[in-house]
């Protein structure tokens, strides 16, 4: 019997011919070549994936899982998914995408992968060729391109902004004004506006006559140390340390009356501008009613503890996560006896350590 093998020799000559070109074209270009039997579910690289993917792989075929476990967990889903669907969706020639690697020495790039794919008479998607080529580089620049086109963006959106702020600045300096004026005569606390460095008061609010007995024709003119608003000379140093220091004073004390009786003050002081000369405002806080109840709320403290603390009873409590907010010394002395365990207020009441 003979057969005619002639096509069939011509086909293996032509593979042959094929295999020995894609292995020549791969040795002499820096993108990383690839051939994918679709069917057999092995890839044939090229040479320049040792250099694009930083490893060499285990064997010159192997499996497509390889590939996919290089793709970059962010990209890997969408990757996969698109080849897939374009190799076994009759009709498509080609495959084109751009996705990160992950090396195995932590570092990233990013490549753009184009492929042909190989149909047979039916359709049906039997191979892919195609090639890796490393953007990196590329898409560094573009996203350095990038950022600063929005830099520019933010400075041209920054300056219009400034330009339409510098537009409305004369009338808003006129309303800050107005408002200053009245924010000083009305405001419910002290206010003295000292001008520095002689610290000589030029101006002061209705209300420093409520609460200290001076009145405006009384302190305008007046030296702020020296009108004796000030207890204890502790807290005339403190704020001055406060002031020389930082620039700003945030303090409580109790300051005289002119009729020599006290009340408990919260003084807040910041230097300002106005116009070429150097300012301090000061603004003073009744805060006798507050410090009044704090010592109630301290008496009242100290009354509940005796007695919790003098009853026979063991006496304590918990919040809603379970921390100890009160115990009494007979409950904390008990519970040291018999399990020698010490606990505080604070601690966590279902702790391993502490016995259920």
């Amino acid at each position: 019997i003979i057969r005619d093998v002639t096509e069939k020799k011509k086909s293996d000559l032509k593979l042959q011919d094929n295999e020995l070109k894609f292995r020549l074209i791969s040795q002499v270009s820096n993108d990383a070549l690839w051939d994918w039997d679709v069917e057999a579910d092995h890839i044939e690289w090229s040479v320049g994936f040792i250099r694009l993917y930083g490893f060499d792989p285990p064997e010159p075929e192997y499996s497509i899982q390889v590939w996919v476990d290089s793709l970059h967990p962010e990209d890997r889903e969408r990757v996969e998914e698109k080849i897939f669907r374009h190799v076994h969706t009759p009709g498509i020639e080609d495959w084109e995408d751009a996705y990160r690697i992950c090396r195995p020495d932590g570092t990233q790039i990013y490549v753009v992968d184009r492929a042909l794919i190989i149909r047979d008479k039916t359709g049906r998607g039997i191979r892919m060729v195609g090639g890796i080529q490393d953007v990196t580089q590329l898409r560094t620049q573009q996203l350095q391109l990038e950022e600063a086109l929005r830099d520019q963006r933010r400075l041209n959106e920054e300056l219009a902004l400034k330009e339409a702020e510098l537009l409305r600045n004369e009338d808003r300096l006129r309303r800050s004004e107005e408002k200053f004026a009245k924010a000083f005569d009305l405001s419910p606390d002290i206010v003295l506006l000292i001008l520095l460095p002689d610290f000589a008061i030029v101006d002061v609010n209705k209300k420093v006559e409520e609460l200290t007995g001076y009145t405006h024709e009384e302190l305008i003119g007046q030296r702020s140390a020296s009108f004796g608003i000030w207890s204890t000379e502790e807290d005339k140093i403190n704020f001055f340390n406060q002031l020389n220091q930082t620039g700003k004073v945030e303090m409580e004390a109790r300051l005289r009356r002119k009729d020599n009786h006290f009340f408990y003050a919260s003084i807040s002081a910041r230097r300002i501008n106005i116009g070429e000369s150097e300012y301090l405002l000061n603004v003073i806080r009744d805060i006798t009613e507050k410090k009044d109840a704090q010592e109630i709320i301290q008496r009242s403290e100290y009354n509940l503890n005796a007695i919790i603390n003098n009853t026979d009873m063991n006496i304590w409590s918990i919040d809603q996560e379970y921390n100890f907010i009160i115990m009494n010394d007979r409950f904390r002395k008990g519970v040291r006896k018999a399990f020698s365990v010490e606990i505080n207020n604070g601690d966590y009441a279902l702790k391993e350590s502490f016995p259920a």
